[in-house]
């Protein structure tokens, strides 16, 4: 993922009940990808969506995944497990966002999604204008704006040393 890219994750509203997560900007402090998020979701509706809206990327390095748009700009992919839906990624260039942006904020409200943003670790309703604000308010958004001082900011670069060194102590 570049830095300019907002790195998001929909996922079905109704799964997040049943874990009693809120669907407003909401902290996480568990493991997202703990959760199977798409347990009985029709993989070909999500398919058909984006093929209606985007152009496929074929990516013959990723058996497992269906993808449109470039990966280093605009991108969509979904993985796949035989037939099932495994995961849903988003990376949306801050520096280009128009049609992607409007194309997830269509895809939550379509199919009653949330959002999780992936730096911020936080849940985001499919209500546009919190879209568009955790999109305004995002890393991808503040190095586009200003790259020398995204890059100066010493307690972003110390988090990310701080979240690798903890990943790393872990295994």
């Amino acid at each position: 993922m570049a830095v300019w890219q907002w790195s998001i994750y929909p996922v079905p509203r109704v799964r997040m009940h049943e874990f009693e997560l809120s669907s407003e900007f909401r902290n996480v402090s568990y493991e997202f990808d703990s959760i199977v998020w798409w347990v009985d979701e029709p993989l070909d509706r999500y398919v058909r969506f984006f093929d209606e809206r985007l152009v496929r990327d074929n990516r013959p390095y990723a058996k497992d995944q269906i993808s449109w748009g470039n990966v280093d700009k605009n991108d969509v992919s979904i993985g796949i497990d035989g037939q099932m839906l495994e995961y849903m990624s988003i990376r949306i260039d801050a520096r280009e966002p128009a049609e992607l942006l409007s194309i997830t904020i269509d895809l939550a409200n379509a199919y009653d999604l949330c959002i999780y943003d992936f730096s911020a670790e936080t849940f985001i309703s499919s209500d546009a204008a919190y879209i568009h604000n955790a999109f305004e308010n995002s890393k991808a958004m503040q190095f586009s704006a200003e790259p020398a001082a995204f890059f100066n900011d010493s307690e972003y670069l110390d988090d990310i040393n701080r979240k690798n060194k903890a990943k790393l102590e872990i295994k």
